[in-house]
This record gives structure tokens, sequence and C-alpha cells, in this order.
């Protein structure tokens, strides 16, 4: 596999770049390692994929074919220079109307998708529809009653909605998936108290604006065009160095969990 390493592209949105080992990054990629071995001799679809290392170590950990897909022509541009393997491909396209025939993959995998998509129900829809039949979906969104802080409007302005565990449970069967196992993704205490202290400061901006003040200076100018510096600020005053060690997952707790991962069965 050739890798572009000089190549560096800015934070966009939510979606995380290769050497920006924030928060984001490892609860992501944590992910798809857990994905990589549900996938392993599959032909497989990742929507959404952002700039790409998801899909590369899908690639790279056993799957048969990969495609990424992603809205945004730019980020497909960089993920195809700085990912190539046989096995391999990026495509700029929108998870609503994706230009796939019926049935064409064993498995979707798509993570952090729904909350950012008004049409959610569609994209949904289009997952069943390119999935053989049996195919795996596997799929992540955030708890709302956590990762959301229990707001009737998401605070972090890319959301368009967040789930609590049941509405999520129903809107995937109602679109035709049977659900073989559900996860809570959570973290070790110390990154678990990041997330306390960040809902603290959005239920109260006062506190919020005099602790970013105070820790600002402690921010890289790199950290600053980062959406998640007030992630990094906490994780700098509780010295906590992050690695994948501090991601796990579990069937015990759903409702209190950072994240869902659903591994579900198309009907």
């Amino acid at each position: 596999m050739k890798k572009n390493t000089k190549t560096r592209k800015k934070h966009t949105a939510e979606r995380m770049m290769p050497h920006e080992r924030g928060i984001r990054y490892y609860e992501h990629i944590f992910r798809y390692h857990f994905a990589s071995d549900l996938v392993k001799g599959k032909n497989v679809l990742d929507a959404a994929c952002g700039s790409g290392y998801g899909s590369d170590l899908l690639a790279k950990k056993g799957a048969n074919k990969v495609t990424g897909i992603d809205i945004s022509k730019e980020v497909i541009n960089f993920c195809s220079k700085n990912y190539k393997r046989e096995n391999l491909r990026y495509k700029s396209m929108d998870a609503t109307d994706l230009i796939f025939k019926k049935s064409d993959f064993d498995a979707v995998v798509s993570f952090e998708t729904l909350e950012h998509v008004k049409n959610y129900k569609k994209v949904l829809s289009e997952f069943n529809r390119v999935l053989k039949k049996d195919g795996l979906l596997i799929i992540s969104t955030p708890n709302k009653m956590t990762f959301g802080c229990n707001l009737k409007v998401p605070f972090d302005k890319y959301h368009v909605i967040e789930f609590y565990l049941d509405e999520f449970k129903k809107l995937l069967k109602k679109a035709g998936f049977e659900i073989l196992e559900i996860y809570g993704q959570d973290s070790s205490w110390k990154v678990r108290w990041v997330y306390k202290i960040r809902c603290f400061i959005v239920k109260f901006p006062i506190f919020g604006k005099v602790f970013t003040k105070y820790y600002q200076k402690k921010l890289t100018k790199s950290d600053k065009k980062v959406d998640d510096s007030i992630f990094r600020l906490i994780l700098r005053f509780m010295r906590i160095k992050l690695s994948l060690k501090h991601m796990k997952l579990s069937k015990k707790k759903l409702k209190s969990a950072i994240y869902f991962i659903a591994i579900c069965r198309k009907l």
C-alpha cells in the first residue's frame, strides 16, 4: 500500500484527519478495528468514510473489497491520494442516493452518519437496498443521553438529530434490519469524566467561558482550528494521554454508553 505522508488536510466539519490524534480519532479508529473482524472476506461499503483511514484499515485487515464513499469531493480526493490498495477504492456520493445496484455488497459499515443527515431514514433505506440478503450492517450513532447531554436540540453544530437507545433500535427495525447485537461504546473512567465536564460546560456556559479562557493558552495553533478543542482543553486539565486502551465495548448499561454500535442483518 502506497501512502502519501506529505499530504495533510485541514480538519473539515467532524471529519477526523489521520494526523489529528484527538478523542474523536481514537473513538473512530476503535470502531473500525472492531468492524474489521466482522467483514473479512466480504465486499464492503464504508458509507461516510471521511478522510479514509477507516476504509484503508478494513481493506488491510482482510476485507475482500472496500468502497469508501463520502459526499465531499475534496475529502475523496484526499483519500484517493493517500490510501492505495488493490482492494480499495473511493467515490464521492450522497448516502441518500447511492449509485450502486441492488444487492451489491455483503456488508455496509457506517459510523457516525445518521445524526448528520436530515433524511436519515432514506440513508437506511439505501443501505438496505445495496445489501445482499442476510448482509451485515455495522452502524454507530452517539447516545443522546450522554454524548448529547440529554438536550432537546443537539449542541453539536454538525448534528441535526440524536437518538436514545430505544429510538435507535426502532429506527433500524423499521428500516428492515434484524438487530443481531448492540454494544455500547464507552471509555475509561477518566475519559467519561471528560464527557461529564463537557456537558457541564454546555449546560452552564458561564463556567465554560471562564474555563476556556483560562486554558486557551495551553492549546496549540493547530488545536484551535479543530472543532473538538474543548475536549483537548479538558484532557490537558486532567492530564490524560489518549490511546486505544481508553476505549471499550460493552453490552451492559447500554443506556449510559457514549455511543451505540449495532450489528444488523438485512431481512
